[in-house]
Order: C-alpha cells, then sequence, then structure tokens
C-alpha cells in the first residue's frame, strides 16, 4: 500500500541533539537562593541528581507513561522542607537546555520540504519534557513547524514510545492507518520495533546516531534525505 503519511522521531532524526550544558543544579541552586536563601541552594545539587536518576530510569524501562518532571521536583522540594510551588520554574530548566541544544540541519530542512511537497501528512512524535509551545516555537524558527500536520510530544499526551497510544494517536492526526505511514527515527526499540509491530514501515536513521539496525527496520538511511528515494520507489 502507498505510504501517505510519514511520522518522525525529533531528536537526532529531524534535529541534531548536541549535549546539554549540565547547568540544571547551578541554575536551580539561584532560583532557591532568590526565593529561600543561600542555605537553601545547597539542596540544588542532590535534589536535581535524583530527578535525573528517576527521568534516566523511566526511558532505561521504556514504560508507557511519560515522567511528571513538576512532579519529581515538588517531592524533592517538600523533601527539603522548600517552597514545592518552584517545581515549575525547576523544571523549566530542563526546557532551557533541552532547546539550547537543538540544531537543525539545512538539509533537514530541504527533506522535509520536499517530502511536503509529495503532499505526504507529516508528524512529530517526540519523547521529550520539554513544553509543547517551546518545543513549537523552536520548530517555527527552524521554519519548519507548519512543514507538519501534527506535533505529538509524551509530555501533552502522557504516554511516551514505545506505548501503543502514542503511535494510535499519530496515526488518527495523520488521518491513515498503519500500512500507509512510515516511521522514520534513531532508535531500534521507540522508532523501528514499536511502529514495526503495528504495521508501518520504519526506518533507522545514522545521521546524528548510530545504533545497530534489526530486521524490522526497512532501511537505514545515512541522512533523512534518503527517505525520499524510497518513498518514490516504494518496495
Amino acid at each position: 500500500m502507498a505510504i501517505r503519511a510519514v511520522l518522525f522521531d525529533l531528536g537526532d532524526t529531524v534535529i541534531k541533539l548536541h549535549p546539554m550544558e549540565g547547568l540544571i543544579a547551578e541554575r536551580a541552586g539561584r532560583i532557591l537562593a532568590a526565593h529561600h536563601d543561600e542555605a537553601a541552594a545547597g539542596h540544588a545539587p542532590g535534589m536535581a541528581a535524583k530527578v535525573d536518576a528517576a527521568l534516566v530510569e523511566v526511558s532505561r524501562m521504556g514504560g508507557p507513561r511519560e515522567a511528571d518532571l513538576p512532579g519529581l521536583w515538588e517531592t524533592e522540594l517538600r523533601t527539603a522542607g522548600l517552597d514545592p510551588a518552584l517545581a515549575g520554574a525547576l523544571a523549566g530548566l530542563t526546557g532551557d537546555e533541552d532547546i539550547a541544544r537543538f540544531a537543525c540541519p539545512d538539509s533537514s530542512v530541504a527533506a522535509l520540504k520536499r517530502l511536503h511537497a509529495m503532499e505526504l501528512r507529516l508528524v512529530i512524535v517526540s519523547n521529550t519534557l520539554t513544553e509543547p509551545a517551546r518545543m513549537d516555537a523552536y520548530l517555527e524558527s527552524a521554519g519548519i513547524r507548519d512543514l507538519f500536520a501534527a506535533r505529538l510530544y509524551s509530555c501533552a499526551m502522557g504516554w511516551r514510545k514505545p506505548a501503543r497510544e502514542i503511535y494510535e494517536a499519530a496515526l488518527s492526526a495523520a488521518g491513515v492507518h498503519a500500512s500507509e505511514a512510515a516511521f522514520v527515527g534513531d532508535r531500534m526499540r521507540e522508532d523501528v520495533v514499536a511502529p514495526a509491530s503495528l504495521g508501518m514501515r520504519a526506518f533507522l536513521t545514522h545521521e546524528h546516531r548510530q545504533e545497530a539496525p534489526g530486521p524490522e527496520a526497512h532501511a537505514v538511511l545515512p541522512e533523512l534525505g534518503a527517505l525520499v528515494g524510497h518513498l518514490e520507489r516504494p518496495n
């Protein structure tokens, strides 16, 4: 069946992710000091480390539910006897560092525009804790937001890849059946195995990150633009 929609992972697929600056604890300390006192700032490194460890565990386990980042910070604040109302501001520090590491190559923009011109419905399906408005603002600045018919972010959905629910929501947003969709991403578990199990044609990209391909991968893409040829010559 012909492909009518392409679902994309975002980080290290459409955009390149540079390392985070690693300044969340320092910035959290400033927030705590400003709201409480310098003694409160001393809690920041330990709190940030515990929140980070919890997030790593959520990713490692590959469970269906997205982490509650503000909730994690609120727990740490309460444990330290500090104002839990600061949880939102502290959670926002992750978004600051996340967006700062994004880079959208010109080649990705060109590939997306080519696919859009082929009248394919393009959809972002991203595991992210960064607020949707901030993500969309970045995509707008990169000149690609309006190329996507929909943008699904795990923090808003409550589900994270490889949960079946987030793929089904993406297919619904694209208005296609799984057999009419391709999925493109840099991770086997989330972007190839799970989509393929639902009947999508799954492509593993090696442009920014190289994970060993498995038999579920329809093809390995050396760069995003290579997808165009596969969809022009379906097999």
